[in-house]
């Protein structure tokens, strides 16, 4: 991707000259970024392959169906496509990417030693397979980072996981007629499992709201899709998901109110909300809590499974006997998760296990300990880094960074979110490299900016 800004000026161009030139560019840049958006989604899709399943039972076999498709041959076809678009794109690019500081010296040695593990791997074959679609990623991901802005990123991932979330639920409306947001039970899954269903919701809804922030004369349309979105992040019933959007789209809605009204209107709000809110909790009385209670359960009456984490902690105790046969290098990237011990050990826990819903913990059973420690290093302190730039330049563009940061950070504790071709957490890789990169490094294929008369500003 070439650079996209012009200057006719600097060739003697008469101002309508310039002014036609610089409406030409733009329009051209809009095309070419929907371009790149309706690739990369039809990628996507094939990259972790999503199904439409056709009866209930194979929907609710989510999570053995998404172990199954780590192989197929839409996956196998998908990542290399991805990478040929991903070398298009750097060759494209006039200035290569740069990454430099101890992050990325961190990060290039956690690479590195992903790759080294081929030497101590259990299962050396299946390790050089996973390897070969893991590098795929860094190559995109290195794209990405170099040639989209974080408002393209917030435009792909806006609009490919809310297409991706309206397929899911007409399919459950219309196929699998599973629908049934009133039973404690249901949780919304449609063409993935329901974790990986809340995630994609989740990044849908920030990316969302970075492109209200950045241009809130759509909010005519942008309101109802994004609430929409928050009403089926619900019926996914993901407690850690919802809690985390909740919590981190306050930041947005804290800007956009900043930008919107005044300090007397924002009081006047706080006034209103404070005076609704405060006569609900004395009506409830001695049932507050039983009421927050039961919002955090957000209707699920799977109360059994809070001491165990949802069956969590069984499972990482088991997994931990594994860690102490191997703790110093693990047993190779991702060859610990072979069909043999993923059968073994969903018996043992009684229900389909495909990772160990937690990360780091996936990655001590890959790397070992060096591989805890490089990957946590890197990802607390690019955390670190786009919450301080965003304290230096407090705009739409740099919020979305920190925001999905810190949702991936919270995240890991619960679910297995380590690089891979699924596009909520993939952008936040993206938007991690980009951190590791100078300020202003990566290419903007975003709108540009408009002037007073609301035409695009020269370059």
């Amino acid at each position: 991707m070439t650079t996209l800004a012009i200057n006719p000026t600097e060739y003697g161009a008469p101002a309508a000259v310039e002014t036609a030139a610089v409406r030409s560019d733009a329009g051209y840049m809009n095309r070419r970024k929907w371009f790149w958006i309706f690739l990369l989604s039809v990628g996507f899709w094939f990259a972790r392959p999503y199904y439409f399943p056709w009866t209930a039972a194979e929907e609710n076999d989510a999570d053995t169906r998404a172990v199954a498709a780590q192989g197929s041959v839409e996956r196998q076809v998908a990542m290399p496509l991805l990478a040929l678009l991903a070398v298009y794109m750097l060759w494209r690019t006039r200035n290569p990417p740069k990454f430099k500081g101890r992050l990325a010296t961190a990060t290039l040695a956690f690479l590195a030693l992903n790759g080294a593990s081929i030497f101590w791997s259990v299962d050396p074959a299946t390790t050089v397979r996973r390897l070969v679609v893991f590098y795929l990623g860094v190559i995109l991901v290195i794209a990405l980072a170099k040639g989209f802005s974080a408002l393209d990123l917030a435009q792909l991932g806006f609009y490919s996981c809310g297409v991706v979330a309206i397929l899911a639920i007409l399919c459950e409306i219309f196929i699998t007629k599973t629908f049934a947001p009133f039973d404690p039970e249901y949780r919304m899954m449609g063409v993935m499992s329901s974790n990986s269903q809340a995630q994609n919701l989740t990044a849908c809804i920030f990316c969302g709201l970075t492109l209200l922030m950045k241009y809130p004369r759509r909010a005519k349309w942008m309101l109802p899709a994004l609430g929409l979105m928050a009403l089926l992040l619900y019926f996914t019933r993901g407690r850690t998901a919802t809690v985390a959007c909740v919590v981190l789209s306050l930041f947005f809605v804290r800007n956009i109110l900043r930008a919107r009204f005044k300090m007397h209107t924002r009081i006047a709000i706080g006034i209103l909300l404070v005076a609704a809110i405060v006569p609900a909790v004395i009506l409830m009385g001695g049932k507050s809590a039983e009421v927050a209670g039961s919002a955090l359960m957000m209707g699920r009456d799977d109360t059994q499974n809070n001491a165990s984490l949802s069956n969590r902690a069984p499972l990482w105790d088991e997994l931990m006997d594994y860690v102490s046969d191997r703790p110093i290098l693990g047993y190779g990237y991702n060859a610990f998760w072979t069909s043999g011990r993923i059968s073994k050990i969903s018996d043992h826990q009684k229900w389909g296990v495909p990772n160990a819903h937690n990360t780091y913990l996936d990655q001590e059973l890959s790397v070992g300990i060096p591989g805890v420690i490089l990957y946590t290093a890197v990802l607390w302190g690019v955390l670190f880094v786009t919450w301080k730039r965003y304290r230096r330049n407090p705009c739409a563009e740099t919020l979305l960074a920190p925001v999905m940061l810190t949702w991936l950070v919270i995240t890991t504790f619960a679910e297995s979110l380590p690089l891979d071709p699924f596009l909520p957490t993939f952008l936040v890789y993206v938007l991690l490299a980009q951190a590791l990169m100078p300020e202003g490094a990566a290419i903007s294929d975003a709108e540009p900016a408009l002037n007073e008369a609301g035409r695009p500003a020269l370059a």
